[in-house]
């Protein structure tokens, strides 16, 4: 058009930059995919870290209210034992 040759297109990423994207962009798949994978493992430290963090927010409310920590109740799981 008008004398001018068309524009070359290049590629936005060299060969090194998608070799250093392709295992990113897998394990980022991967991991939507079968998120329980990566969960799994870490599933007894995270509901252990948990309780302890309820345990602690229940007699920290208990002694603002004055009153000794008792079971916490969980509207869709039932009770849970009163801290230790």
């Amino acid at each position: 058009t008008h004398g001018h040759d068309a524009p070359v297109t290049r590629c936005d990423l060299r060969w090194h930059e998608v070799a250093a994207l392709a295992p990113l962009a897998i394990f980022v798949i991967w991991i939507g995919v079968a998120p329980a994978t990566f969960l799994a493992p870490v599933a007894p430290a995270v509901r252990e870290s948990t309780a302890a963090s309820a345990a602690a927010f229940a007699e920290r409310m208990a002694s603002a209210a004055g009153t000794t920590p008792g079971l916490v109740v969980h509207p869709t799981r039932g009770t849970l034992p009163p801290p230790r």
